[in-house]
């Protein structure tokens, strides 16, 4: 990638080279791959090193059991037996250097003592090194030992103030053997004169008072020497003004455990690192700690599970009877105790022996008794009564995944009748509201208040709240309340934790935890945020031994947050980040404009349709009878007749200040229950599982038939918070209106038509319709009656799925009856509309024909007739059409979300903009997010519609922020020249009456703004005349970091030859059309040469793409054309709606 890597670099930083890298902001995928094979032959090369090195070493072994030539043997060593006679012995073999004196310390008796001190060293995290080649010289070995292992200054120092004369020592030969050991401290300090003796003892003094992590830094950073007063305090200083990164540091750097000393003050060098040939051995010490208690058992005292039966008056009395510290339980007094961590109410006394006040919460009954204790973590230093070091090895484990447990309790709310109701609530300061579901409103029927505000969220999302609640919120004892004002959502995260975290802790006298069941995935009713927080927290931390759990005191009790040693799910809580309609209209908008949306087969999708093949039926009349398929017990749905009763008494108060609009609801459930969709509970008692769907409707004046639409909202949650559309298996709906469009073209004798509420001519399983029950009454003070819904209801989230597979099973089964119509069926149907045609009157006919008789045969009439021939409208079949060629030669009707003129066979486009003042962002989102437009007949509007939005982005606007001038003028003068589209005519028909060969036709061309794709269809016939149609286009805006020109012409071929691909397989699967040539063109001549260049020569991100294209084009011609006769020039740069319908070049081609 030709990055320089700092030797001493770190993945934080290595992460953030890589990524600011030229190469991994044009193909991250590349980078990606390389980053994952780097780490697999590093894997690799690791195994395969350590299969030879466990080779040689069985080898070894062999050889050496053989002939007996070498032994290595690791023997103990007893430090804490010889600490002080190492210093004697480096004092004696400093003086016998100096003197010559040999006679006292002889070589041989050196090496015995030697060798009797290497049975003993005290931790394993300092890695000796040791060489391949002098594995098998012991002496050499001994030697690194015992130079690692030295005393330092500050253990002389320390060993000086803790010595105490020995009962077989006299007074005399005390006070020389501390003359003798004061120095050697003093020799090991170079200290020569007065002035360098009062520094010393003053900068002794200092180092007394530090922190044991400030202690460690600078034992480490002054060596043998030592720092001078002044210079030690500016070294402190300058720690302290850093010290968050070097604890990180700090942190990073222990490997193997917590660090419980550093022995020698030393650390590992990089020199070691540099040697590929070096071996490490790791020593370590554990202690077989005999309890004061048990008298035996090899554990602490706080881990006894005799001393924490006890109460904890007994505990202070065991601790006090063995003369224990009262902060760590170890052998000595409490004002020698070295620990800096307190008992949760700050006082300096161990957690196990807190007296609890007399209002102390009770502790958590469901909690582990016997697990390990929460306590303060204890000093690293602290040693247990009765402890010796025993020697032994281990290794380095790599840290696992960390998932973060977030903060959760259990609180009190007040609901409607002033009863408190339990719930559980998210902590979170960074929010500056509090939030409550809707569900939780209306489980404690709260009076919503209307509100209108924007809460922003991460990432700059952010949505509409449009009510809030006012409740009182408090702890258990009620010794706190606090009245709230909320805002109301519907969904503040998903359940936390997101997976069982297994997590023992101790229910000790003094824990009362805020949420007993915090490590069990559960959903969140509110959020408490900053408003409040503060003011929740109280005085005192408590620390999980073994853990990074961390208990910190509140007014409900102990919150419990921090990391656990499991692997985490790719998921993150990160705020409340919720779609709107506007964001999912906006999502359609990019749908549309990708090459290819992609629907893949997921888990659930494939348990519905097994659950539908093996439960679907047909009747005695033909109508098909469906099951639906729930992902869980219907059992777990609440009461949810009472919020449709609220919402039915609401609806009255509408419907009565408008008569028109109580006449059309009226008659709209009389039709139903007149249809038999619709059935009267009679009933008096309720089944055991049931679920009322609320209802409203809307009012849609402008159309033609049904201008009152009824909307059941099968979303609506019960007083469990779980709604019918929550349990509710999908299904997977596979539609393309791209492919059902594109077949639309082809035919020469055209129509489209209706299937008449078809979701209602489709049976649920009696035995499931108590599920979908809906509430009714024929005035405002008349009686509720209940009726229950018989057929597939839109507002159910499986209405799709089951309408257009019940639809695909009639053409399986009249298959053989209506071979014409079952096609249609399976190709030429989306939801409910049929656009479809053929090419000569007589197949059309019995098309039409067909299709009523198969829709038929399974309870479903066709209306709304339309097509482009007199002959098909004007046919007995066709007794319900929506026009007349007659009267209605300008009429256009509305398919597929275009308009189709069926008198001139063509396609137009209808604009309905209105114009403002001024806008918001929010306002030119949804004006985009509106332009419908699948198959790119307006790319060029399009593309400057993009480039505009691409514009906005680059602002950092609000959603409710009015646009800049510039660019406000600009957006005025793009809606105002809209209504230009509307001249656009596109000929539907792309064929002739006799075609020889067709030939496509695919233009690419790039601009600094955006760079784009066309693709025409030449239909030849004879004296090699052609008929050119534009079929498709796309565009890509450009990526706001400068791109170099060729690359991006690079990336327009590859969108072309993706929009070719496509058109292709439509062309040959759905239009059963034969292609003759494709022939691609583009005006870069350094794309067509890059295509033609072996991809050795060339960069990634060029080879990426040209390996690309090349599959994707293998049969395809490209060619170059000039700039002028380029139309995807035109897609590229971007058009005023004003030019484009009479752009030649655009429509025809050049």
């Amino acid at each position: 990638m030709g990055l320089t890597v700092p030797d001493k670099a770190k993945v934080v930083d290595l992460k953030a080279l890589i990524e600011s890298s030229d190469v991994y902001r044009d193909d991250i995928e590349f980078v990606r791959n390389l980053i994952d094979n780097i780490l697999e032959e590093k894997k690799e090369r690791l195994e395969r090193f350590e299969r030879e090195k466990l080779e040689r070493y069985k080898q070894r072994e062999e050889s050496e059991r053989d002939k007996r030539e070498y032994e290595l043997e690791l023997e103990k060593i007893r430090l804490a037996q010889f600490e002080k006679q190492l210093e004697i012995a480096n004092a004696t073999r400093d003086l016998a250097n100096t003197s010559q004196a040999t006679e006292i310390v002889e070589p041989g008796s050196l090496i015995d003592n030697l060798e009797s001190l290497i049975k003993s060293v005290k931790t394993l995290t300092i890695p000796v090194p040791v060489s391949q080649e002098d594995l098998c010289d012991y002496e050499k070995i001994k030697q690194l030992v015992i130079k690692e292992f030295e005393p330092t200054p500050q253990e002389c120092l320390n060993n000086f103030k803790k010595a105490q004369r020995l009962p077989s020592e006299t007074y005399v030969q005390f006070a020389s053997r501390l003359c003798a050991s004061f120095d050697y401290y003093c020799q090991l300090r170079k200290v020569t004169d007065f002035r360098s003796l009062c520094d010393l003892i003053v900068s002794d003094r200092i180092f007394e008072t530090l922190d044991r992590e400030l202690m460690t830094h600078i034992a480490v950073k002054q060596g043998e020497s030592f720092f001078k007063p002044q210079q030690l305090g500016r070294e402190c200083d300058v720690y302290l003004s850093s010290r968050g990164r070097s604890t990180k540091e700090l942190i990073n750097r222990n490997v193997v455990g917590e660090v419980k000393r550093v022995i020698g003050n030393k650390w590992p060098t990089s020199n070691w690192r540099a040697d590929k040939n070096i071996s490490k051995i790791f020593v370590s010490e554990t202690k077989n700690i005999n309890c004061v208690l048990c008298k035996g058992a090899s554990h602490s005292l706080s881990a006894c599970s005799q001393f924490r039966r006890l109460s904890v008056w007994d505990r202070a009395e065991v601790v006090k009877r063995n003369n224990l510290c009262f902060r760590c339980f170890s052998p000595h007094k409490l004002n020698e105790c070295r620990s800096v961590k307190n008992c949760f109410c700050l006082k300096p006394h161990h957690g196990m022996i807190h007296f609890p006040r007399e209002n102390s919460g009770n502790p958590a009954s469901n909690l582990k008794l016997d697990a390990p204790a929460f306590v303060p973590k204890q000093s690293e230093e602290t040693a247990e009564a009765n402890s010796q070091s025993q020697f032994v090895a281990t290794g380095i484990e790599k840290g696992k995944p960390k998932n973060v447990l977030l903060s959760t309790i259990r609180a009190l709310v007040k609901n409607k009748f002033s009863q408190w109701v339990e719930v559980r609530c998210l902590l979170d300061v960074g929010s500056q509201s509090c939030l409550c579901t809707r569900a939780c409103a209306e489980r404690l029927q709260l009076k919503m208040e209307k509100v209108n505000t924007v809460v922003s969220c991460v990432n700059d999302a952010s949505m509409i709240v449009k009510n809030c609640v006012k409740t009182s919120v408090a702890n258990r004892d009620k010794s706190f309340k606090r009245e709230l004002l909320m805002l109301v959502v519907n969904k503040i995260t998903d359940s936390i934790p997101n997976k069982v975290i297994n997590v023992d802790v101790d229910a000790s006298e003094f824990v009362s935890l805020a949420d007993h069941s915090f490590n069990v995935p559960d959903k969140i009713d509110m959020l408490l945020g900053a408003e409040i927080f503060y003011e929740l927290l109280r005085p005192g931390q408590i620390y999980a031994q073994n853990s990074q759990l961390l208990l910190q005191n509140a007014v409900f009790g102990y919150v419990v947050s921090g990391g656990v040693d499991q692997v985490a799910e790719n998921r993150v809580h990160c705020g409340l980040i919720l779609d709107d309609d506007l964001n999912k209209t906006l999502k359609r908008f990019w749908e549309i404009e990708s090459v290819d949306v992609e629907c893949t087969g997921n888990t659930e999708a494939s348990l519905c349709e097994d659950h539908l093949v093996r439960t679907q039926k047909r009747n005695k009349d033909g109508r098909y009878v469906v099951s639906i398929a729930l992902s869980r017990d219907p059992s777990c749905l609440g009461n949810s007749k009472d919020m449709a009763v609220r919402q039915l008494n609401s609806l009255w108060k509408r419907l009565s200040r408008d008569s028109e609009y109580l006449s059309l609801y009226t008659d709209f459930l009389r039709e139903y229950e007149d249809l038999g969709n619709l059935e009267r509970v009679v009933e008096s008692s309720e089944p055991p599982t049931q679920y009322y769907i609320p209802h409203h409707c809307v009012l849609r004046p402008d159309k033609l038939t049904t201008k009152l639409r009824v909307v059941f909202n099968a979303s609506s949650p019960t007083t469990t918070g779980i709604s019918l559309n929550d349990i509710l298996m999908k299904g997977d709906v596979i539609e393309d209106v791209f492919q059902t469009i594109s077949r639309f073209r082809r035919h020469k004798f055209a129509f489209t038509t209706d299937i008449q509420k078809m979701y209602r001519q489709i049976l649920i399983d009696p035995d499931q319709q108590d599920l979908k029950r809906i509430v009714w009454k024929t005035g405002p003070n008349a009686e509720v009656s209940a009726y229950r819904l018989k057929t597939v209801t839109y507002g159910m989230s499986n209405a799709p799925f089951l309408a257009i597979r019940t639809l695909q099973q009639l053409a399986k089964d009249e298959k053989s009856r209506f071979p014409l119509a079952s096609e249609v069926l399976l190709h030429d149907t989306y939801m409910d509309d049929i656009v479809s045609g053929a090419p000569d009157l007589e197949t059309a006919r019995r098309l039409q024909s067909q299709l009523r008789d198969a829709l038929k045969s399974c309870g479903m009439t066709l209306h709304k007739w339309s097509s482009n021939s007199p002959e098909l409208l004007n046919s007995s079949l066709s007794t319900d059409v929506e026009h007349s060629f007659s009267v209605d030669t300008d009429l256009s009707v509305k398919t597929l979300g275009i308009s189709w003129k069926p008198f001139q066979d063509l396609f137009v486009f209808k604009v309905s903009i209105s114009i403002k003042p001024s806008y918001t962002k929010r306002e030119v989102l949804s004006v985009i997010a509106r332009l419908y437009d699948p198959l790119g007949f307006l790319g060029p509007v399009l593309t400057r519609a993009k480039v505009l939005l691409q514009r906005l982005w680059q602002q950092k606007l609000d959603w409710v922020d009015v646009l800049p001038k510039p660019i406000d003028d600009e957006w005025k003068e793009f809606v105002m020249t809209m209504k230009c589209i509307e001249k656009v005519k596109i000929t539907k028909f792309i064929l002739t009456d006799t075609w020889l060969r067709i030939v496509l036709q695919g233009f690419a061309y790039v601009s600094e703004a955006a760079y784009g794709a066309v693709v025409y269809l030449h239909c030849f016939y004879r004296n090699n005349s052609a008929k050119v149609t534009i079929l498709a286009s796309k565009s890509r805006v450009a990526p706001i970091r400068v791109i170099s020109i060729p690359r991006l012409e690079l990336c327009a071929c590859d969108l072309l030859a993706q929009l070719v691909q496509k058109l292709v397989q439509k062309i040959r699967s759905s239009l059963r059309l034969e292609i003759s040539d494709i022939v691609l063109h583009t005006d870069s001549t350094i794309a067509l040469a890059w295509l033609n260049t072996p991809a050795n020569h060339l960069k990634t991100f060029i080879v990426n793409r040209i390996s690309k294209v090349q599959r994707l084009t293998e049969n395809c011609c490209w060619t170059h054309v000039p700039s002028h006769l380029n139309p995807a020039d035109l897609v590229s740069r971007g058009l005023s709606p004003r030019d484009l319908p009479e752009l030649k070049l655009w429509w025809d081609g050049p």
